[in-house]
């Protein structure tokens, strides 16, 4: 059986959905908080947690759109990872019929990383110690795609510990 793997990891629209709820909520506290509904405090307190509270929304959602890149995942059959980050590794791209450059970083998966049947936390470190986080939920590809990246990542973290080919 061969371990190799090569997807595209489109973003999870139901992240995204749950960051919006979470922005919204938040929202909704800052204006608790301006009118003094939440918390009784000096107008001064409130008037901050306001403020901190309103930001927060926007910088996760400017977080949210700027992660919300298509991600080009493959896996050899020894074990390399390589990712690619490119604008054509979307739907439309694929459907167009534009080809992928081979090109990528070869990262290997750190040992912290979390694989669970519905979600995969993978932490690649490059070779120059840069460690990326990559979140992918199962709605970000194909079931058969998400169970095959999850077996490989499985594979490549129980041979973590033996020497690379």
């Amino acid at each position: 059986m061969s371990i190799a793997v090569s997807t595209v990891v489109l973003p999870s629209r139901q992240l995204a959905v749950l960051m919006g709820g979470f922005c919204l909520g938040l929202a909704g506290v800052a204006v608790l908080l301006v009118f003094g509904a939440a918390i009784d405090a000096p107008p001064a307190v409130r008037a901050a947690l306001a403020l901190v509270l309103a930001v927060v929304p926007v910088w996760l959602s400017r977080a949210a759109i700027w992660r919300g890149k298509s991600l080009r995942i493959d896996i050899s059959d020894y074990g390399e990872i390589t990712v690619a980050e490119d604008e054509a590794c979307t739907i439309e791209g694929m459907q167009a019929g534009r080809e992928q450059d081979a090109g990528g970083a070869v990262v290997r998966l750190l040992p912290d990383s979390t694989i669970w049947p519905y979600l995969l936390l993978l932490r690649l470190q490059a070779d120059d110690r840069r460690v990326r986080n990559v979140l992918i939920l199962r709605d970000c590809m194909s079931a058969e795609k998400y169970r095959a990246l999850s077996v490989a990542c499985h594979w490549i973290a129980a041979h973590n510990g033996q020497a690379k080919h």
